[in-house]
């Protein structure tokens, strides 16, 4: 996704936007605007939203599973972190997951754009680590989760004014398994800036076989 997100923000630039860059830091510490300089830490914000949240859970949705809460809390720290940086200054949002989606539907302004753009099967992934993980043994929690994975789903792609996925079977699986509109799906196969790889490819390299050796090779195919 880093390279995408790079070759999107050059070519925006190139055509005269401006572009900022908001991502979680490496270590998970925090939210920031990388090419301000700008952060905030989760230790700042976590505390304050878990309390509250957890307090509605308990008044409100006693019986919610705790994965379910702990995945609430962080999207709602991440929203918090968020609109820290007045993403209401924004023409347009484009969210790179549907998480981010989702929380910066709910902050930006009703006239600022969004766009989605989702680069994985988020429910799919989740619960093949769940599954892994023995957290789908009781048919009923398996059910419940299953209705959330979905919820997810949908709360990230609905919202957008468009959305882009990399794939026909993904995009078949948005609409058929979580009812997302087929005419809010666009297909954008992923790519590569022709530019940038030529000149890569026709810089050299220092590497040299050595003549009295033999080489190993490995050969890579998915």
């Amino acid at each position: 996704m880093d390279l995408y997100v790079r070759q999107l923000k050059n070519g925006l630039e190139r055509r005269g936007h401006k572009v900022d860059i908001l991502s979680r830091l490496p270590d998970g510490s925090g939210y920031s605007l990388l090419n301000k300089g700008a952060a905030v830490l989760r230790s700042a914000i976590h505390p304050l939203v878990e309390a509250n949240a957890k307090g509605y859970f308990e008044d409100h949705i006693p019986d919610l599973d705790p994965l379910i809460q702990e995945l609430e809390i962080e999207r709602y720290a991440y929203e918090l972190g968020a609109a820290y940086f007045d993403v209401g200054s924004y023409d347009l949002i484009h969210a790179q997951d549907i998480i981010s989606a989702k929380a910066l539907s709910r902050i930006k302004k009703p006239d600022t754009a969004l766009v989605t753009t989702i680069h994985g099967y988020w429910a799919g992934e989740w619960f093949l680590t769940l599954r892994e993980q023995r957290m789908l043994d009781d048919p009923a929690r398996r059910e419940r989760l299953w209705q959330y994975a979905g919820f997810r789903e949908q709360s990230g792609l609905i919202p957008a004014d468009a959305a882009t996925l990399p794939t026909n079977w993904m995009r078949d699986i948005m609409s058929n398994d979580f009812a997302v509109p087929l005419e809010k799906l666009t297909v954008v196969p992923n790519g590569i800036d022709i530019g940038d790889f030529m000149k890569r490819m026709n810089a050299g390299t220092t590497f040299r076989c050595p003549h009295d050796k033999k080489s190993d090779y490995l050969f890579g195919e998915t």
